[in-house]
This record gives C-alpha cells, sequence and structure tokens, in this order.
C-alpha cells in the first residue's frame, strides 16, 4: 500500500501531493477508505473510473437474461450506487489534490442536473406542444441548447480539473 508522506507538523514544510498509485491500490483504497478529506492523485481516479467502467459492463453483460423478467434493476441498481459514490469521493479527494475544496463538485453536478431538468421540460413542452394540435414536435430550441450548455460545459470543467497535477504545496482542503 503506498504511504503517504510522512513529515514535520508544519504543513509547509513539505509536498502533500498525492502519491500515484497502482490499479490494485486504487481498487482497495477505493473501497476501503471513505475519508473523504485527504487528497487523490490522478492514478487513483482514473484507475477508479476504469474499474468502475469495467465493472458496469460486466454488471450489464450479466444482466442481460433478466432484462425480459425487468429484474436486472435488482442486480444494477446496489453497484450503480456504489459506483456514483466511490467516483464522488474519488472526485472530492482529486480536487483536494488540486488544492480545490470538495464543494465544487455540488456545482458542477448541480449545473448538470438543472441541465437535465431543460432538456425534460423542453421535450415535455414540445410534446405537450404536438398532443395539442400541433403538427409537429417544437422542443424550445432555446432551453436545449442552454441546457446541452450546461450538461457539456460542466463536464468539460470537471474533466480539466481531474486531468491537472496535484499541488506540491499545502492545501488547506486536504
Amino acid at each position: 500500500m503506498t504511504q503517504y508522506p510522512q513529515g514535520p507538523l508544519d504543513p509547509d514544510s513539505y509536498s502533500h501531493a498525492a502519491p500515484p498509485v497502482s490499479f490494485k491500490e486504487a481498487l482497495l483504497l477505493g473501497l476501503k477508505d471513505w475519508d473523504f478529506s485527504r487528497r487523490g492523485s490522478r492514478s487513483e481516479y482514473w484507475f477508479l473510473v476504469l474499474w468502475a467502467g469495467i465493472a458496469n459492463i460486466v454488471l450489464s453483460i450479466i444482466s442481460i437474461p433478466l432484462l425480459r423478467s425487468g429484474m436486472s434493476g435488482l442486480l444494477t441498481g446496489p453497484f450503480s450506487i456504489l459506483f456514483s459514490l466511490l467516483m464522488v469521493k474519488a472526485q472530492i479527494r482529486r480536487y483536494h489534490d488540486i488544492n480545490k475544496s470538495g464543494g465544487w463538485i455540488a456545482l458542477q453536478y448541480g449545473l448538470s442536473t438543472a441541465g437535465g431538468l431543460g432538456l425534460l421540460i423542453a421535450l415535455v413542452s414540445g410534446l405537450v406542444a404536438q398532443l395539442n394540435g400541433g403538427m409537429r414536435f417544437h422542443p424550445n430550441l432555446g432551453l436545449v441548447a442552454v441546457s446541452l450548455l450546461l450538461i457539456v460545459g460542466s463536464g468539460i470543467w470537471s474533466l480539466v480539473w481531474c486531468c491537472l497535477p496535484g499541488k506540491p504545496s499545502a492545501n488547506r482542503w486536504g
């Protein structure tokens, strides 16, 4: 297991950047270490993303026979919640490593959720217009554009921050 820097009590006197970890170490840290206040290296974050992606593919393949019975959610639901928690935790740690508060994740998720709601509202309003005698489906294109901008923009913002190298200086967040 990777050892984190040990040094004098003065946090400004040594580097705090999270050390790189292996795929196995990232998986163990992701599953066992629920300390949201520490830093997370890029390798830890991206190995967890890779692990969650592989696990989701495997679960999807396993749940294919359960689709007709409607029982696939019983298998995939709990794992989806676990993967989501692991990724939020890893993203907060990653932000700590670049000297950002983990609270930024709330703004990013809020913006993407607002975008999703905007798309839903545009879809429903277009369907209602069609049902009320309109000949074609007409969603509010301005709302669609703003919603997509919120979703894509917050995703790019998050991606950029998760790709930045860790700050070697003292960090008040973790």
